[in-house]
């Protein structure tokens, strides 16, 4: 009598069984792994984001440095998108809707507020503003100055950035605070 080498019917299965209950918790950390690779890349960016806007307010004149809302909020007066209705008189309203992140959607969007913010921009910030890439269209960056004064009456304003995810007004997700001076 001749021996077959084969494996058997119930060993075919342990293997399976073997190989699936290695495999569970493997998958599972690939998982885990890919959704803390996302939101590594969504901190990056916010960041950046936050530390690009303050690198920018260190650079301007410091009479220029003021809230989004003293900056870009009057242009708003002229823009009849439903979208931006209004909020160059309601604070509150600005911060909820208004962004310095545009990206090319948004600016064939709102033409109309794109023009003028980018006019604003260029006279506060003395460049041309750049568009952003369309994967940035989730994030909105507001900035909000406290002005104080020292103790030996120099004048010093404290500059809030924050960045939130769109349609998340409640909590920033991202908050960098920095003084300037004279």
């Amino acid at each position: 009598m001749k021996l077959r080498k084969a494996f058997t019917f119930i060993e075919v299965v342990a293997t399976i069984a073997l190989i699936g209950i290695f495999m569970v918790p493997l998958l599972r950390m690939m998982v885990i792994g890919k959704k803390g690779s996302i939101q590594s890349e969504d901190f990056l960016i916010v960041s950046n984001l936050a530390r690009e806007k303050l690198e920018e307010m260190e650079v301007i004149p410091f009479s220029k440095i003021n809230s989004d809302f003293d900056n870009f909020g009057p242009i708003f007066a002229d823009v009849y998108e439903k979208k931006f209705r209004g909020i160059n008189k309601d604070s509150g309203k600005f911060y909820k809707v208004f962004t310095d992140i545009w990206t090319k959607k948004d600016k064939e969007l709102y033409s109309k507020a794109y023009e003028l913010f980018a006019k604003r921009y260029k006279l506060i910030y003395g460049r041309n503003y750049i568009i952003y890439p369309d994967n940035y269209q989730k994030y909105r960056r507001i900035v909000m100055v406290e002005n104080e004064l020292t103790e030996n009456k120099k004048e010093i304003k404290k500059v809030n950035v924050y960045i939130y995810l769109k349609g998340k007004n409640d909590e920033p997700l991202f908050t960098l605070t920095s003084i300037v001076t004279e």
